[in-house]
């Protein structure tokens, strides 16, 4: 008898981590079927027929050193497709050279332009804001 009750243990056993492989497997290979989705041929194409890539990543001489991020949901609209969040950030950055551009993320996001402003923290001297552009 003792031996049935650990040949059922163990087929339990087997049949569980059988399906945590599958789905470990199935998941890598979403996420590997997802990712190589947008770099199909006809994508790298047209943009290289379109001229040159822009670059949309932090240059090296200004990095980020700190996040404060405040959210604020409002989940109880009626409608759930009306669903909103707002809320403010605020990103400490490390000039490490002059510089006439600092590129923000934000894609799916509104901003307010008044909203933006750079400050030194050496002294609290807000830069001014020549061109904000949103794309």
């Amino acid at each position: 008898m003792a031996e049935g009750v650990c040949s059922r243990k163990r087929a339990k056993i087997v049949v569980v981590a059988l399906i945590i492989v599958c789905i470990v497997a199935a998941s890598i290979g979403l996420i590997v079927y997802l990712s190589d989705k947008g770099n199909d041929k006809s994508s790298k194409d047209s943009a290289k027929s379109n001229g040159p890539e822009p670059i949309f990543r932090l240059p090296a001489n200004v990095v980020p050193l700190h996040y404060e991020l405040q959210w604020t949901p409002d989940i109880y609209r009626a409608d759930p497709a009306n669903f909103r969040l707002s809320g403010n950030v605020v990103i400490r950055m490390l000039c490490k050279e002059v510089t006439s551009l600092i590129i923000m993320h934000a894609v799916g996001l509104d901003i307010s332009r008044d909203g933006m402003n750079v400050t030194s923290l050496n002294n609290g001297v807000t830069a001014p804001t020549v061109k904000v552009r949103f794309c």
